[in-house]
């Protein structure tokens, strides 16, 4: 079945990155970004964390934003002048992020 961008929006959106590079060996970092339509608005989650010694527990937190946006657009060049494109987000599964 295919989805409009505003159906499949509103189905809750996800993804999740594990980044290695120019970081020590002993750390990996994830960047996670999702996205969901709620009460009339587009809303987008990105987050950035650290993991030290491979160890889940043992995290920083360097980025964490949460934004609102009235236009699909809006929202779409947001997540464009990060560096992701709507289209490279998946469906959410299993993961479910509150935002």
């Amino acid at each position: 079945m295919k989805y409009t961008k505003d159906e499949y929006i509103r189905l809750g959106r996800t993804l999740q990155k594990e980044v290695a590079e120019d970081l020590s060996d002993n750390v990996i970092q994830f960047t996670f970004v999702a996205v969901t339509f709620k009460e009339g608005k587009y809303k987008s989650f990105y987050q950035i964390t650290k993991c030290y010694d491979l160890n889940p527990f043992d995290t920083e937190t360097v980025i964490h934003d949460i934004r609102c946006f009235e236009k699909y657009e809006k929202m779409s060049e947001y997540l464009i002048s990060l560096g992701f494109s709507i289209n490279e987000l998946l469906p959410a599964k299993g993961q479910k992020i509150k935002f």
